[in-house]
Parts: C-alpha cells; structure tokens; sequence
C-alpha cells in the first residue's frame, strides 16, 4: 500500500481543519500546532513504510533507502516527542481525560529516545565503547505470504558492523501482517516502535475529533492553510523592494 492509498490520519472531515473564529487564541494555537505536528508524523511513517518497502538486496543492493527511513524515524519521534508537550499543556484539554492519559502513556519512550539523539556527541565515546551504531538502527517485520504464514524480520544497521543489542529483538507476530509493522527504532540500550508511536497518535486525533467540548462546532469557522502567491516583473534600472506576501482571505 503506497503514501497515496493510505487513509490520512486527520481525515478531510476533522474539526482540526476548521477551527471556531472566536474559539480562545491560546487554545487555537495548541490545536493548530498538534494538528501540523500529526500531519508531520503522518507524513514521516509514510515515507519510512515506503522505503523499507523497497529496501531489500535485490532492489537496493546498496541500502540507499536506509539512511532515508532512518532519518524519517528520527524525525517521527521529534514530532512525537513535540506532539507529548502540546498535549500535556493544551488550555481546557483536562489532565485527566483517559485519552490524554492513554496517549501519553503509550508514547513516554520517545522523550529519553529524543534525548538521546540531542546529545549523541556526548554519547559518543560510551556508544563507540559499546560497539553500538552510532545512529542507531531500524528493525522491522515484513510480511510475505499469508496463505503460507511467512514473514521476514528484517534490520539496517548503519555505518560499520557493530553487534545486536537486546533492546533491537523483535517479537515474532502470532500472524501474518497485512503490511509492514514493528518498525522500530533502536539506539543505544533505547528502543521505540515507531509503528505503535503512529496508532497512537491516530487514535488521539479520533478523540480530539469526538471532544465536543474541547473544539465547539456551532461556532462559525475560520479559514485554514492559506497560500500566497507575486508574479513581479523586473524593469532595468529598478532597486529592489521589499515585499509583503500576506496570504488571502479563505481557503
């Protein structure tokens, strides 16, 4: 299943989109900010799926789609680690609320994970010592048939070949996925399922969607994602100026 057949995680309907005009500044500021902050994971797990899809020795002899996925994870788990405080500090979003909870909860690995990465030039001597990628690594199951139940559990591991750490092993699924799954991210003796990371972050955008009372609907809405656009024409002789692209009212 490519990016483009994948359903999106705000779907077109989502109030994310349409937020009240009178709806609170502050409160719209966090809504706006967790709703780009979904479009970016959205956007990285798709990109991971994609090129571990295609990484195998006889596509991708030289593992160049590698180095991508790995990139994106790490983006995803900046996005996550992001999405955790824009949650955990939304005006009116109640501490507890059980999808709160759960949803900060399920992704509490990302913040140490996200360090981690922060200081990897810290880390560096103890990884080195450790003979641990440096970068960390990416371990996955692939599916390959299911009439048969066969699957592939599959690793890149970045830069010189170093050793397995525990924190890599994955658990042999009772069945044949219907797609990629398992995704995770390892460095060091730190650990992530990206893809548990995503289903957690859809099932918060469906209950942001059913939170009546955090995103009143009966208010009239504003507009969302505006775009502007100058065509100039450069005449001899004429000093540059500077230009204020403002983007036009609605969509």
């Amino acid at each position: 299943m490519s990016a483009q057949q994948r359903p999106p995680m705000i779907q077109p309907d989502s109030p994310l989109w349409k937020l009240p005009q009178r709806l609170d500044p502050r409160q719209a500021s966090f809504l706006d900010a967790i709703r780009l902050s979904v479009q970016f994971i959205d956007v990285a797990y798709n990109r991971i799926e994609d090129a571990l899809i295609r990484l195998t020795l006889e596509t991708d002899r030289s593992l160049r789609l590698g180095p991508i996925a790995l990139m994106d994870a790490w983006a995803l788990v900046d996005a996550v680690h992001r999405l955790r405080a824009l949650v955990s500090g939304m005006p009116r979003y109640k501490k507890r609320a059980p999808s709160k909870g759960l949803f900060l909860r399920r992704t509490v690995d990302v913040d140490a994970m996200r360090n981690s990465f922060q200081h990897l030039v810290n880390d560096l001597p103890d990884l080195t010592q450790s003979d641990l990628p440096v970068l960390g690594a990416l371990t996955w199951v692939r599916p390959i048939s299911a009439t048969e139940k066969t699957l592939s559990i599959e690793t890149f591991m970045p830069g010189q070949v170093r050793r397995v750490h525990p924190s890599s092993q994955v658990t042999v699924p009772s069945s044949v996925p219907d797609r990629l799954s398992q995704i995770q991210l390892w460095a060091g003796d730190r650990s992530v399922d990206v893809s548990t990371l995503r289903l957690a972050v859809s099932e918060l955008v469906l209950a942001l969607d059913r939170a009546k009372t955090s995103i009143p609907v009966d208010l009239p809405l504003a507009p969302c994602d505006g775009m502007a656009q100058i065509t100039i024409k450069l005449m001899p002789g004429d000093e540059p100026e500077p230009v204020l692209a403002t983007p036009p009212e609605g969509d």
